[in-house]
């Protein structure tokens, strides 16, 4: 989700991204077109950071089964260290929102707001 937000790629261009489109060494993103078949974005240290969180948790998260070599030996993680990186992700996307959000806040309970 970030990734599509920070790139300004289309939803479906991020998500046919693999790792083989990836170029760190020029650091590019080649996204498939629905124009002009391919082109190449900047791959920001920030997007190149979030892709680098451990191998397999956002395609675990996601309900991706392996789907190339190096995926099929990912560990598949136990829920609390996937939500230890959901709850990153949704917790960004809130304050780029400007929601405010406490995650320590009984569900329900009456709280005090003030104007």
């Amino acid at each position: 989700m970030q990734t599509l937000l920070l790139t300004g790629a289309r939803a479906g261009e991020v998500l046919g991204l693999r790792w083989d489109d990836i170029n760190t060494k020029w650091r590019g993103l080649t996204i498939r077109d629905k124009v002009e078949g391919t082109r190449v974005i900047p791959f920001t240290p920030y997007v190149a950071q979030l892709l680098a969180i451990p191998a397999g948790v956002v395609a675990q998260l996601m309900g991706h089964k392996p789907s190339e070599t190096a995926e099929k030996h990912y560990t598949v993680r136990p829920l609390d260290l996937l939500r230890v990186h959901h709850e990153k992700t949704e917790a960004w996307i809130l304050e780029q929102a400007g929601i405010v959000f406490d995650a320590k806040a009984v569900p329900g309970a009456l709280r005090v707001v003030t104007g």
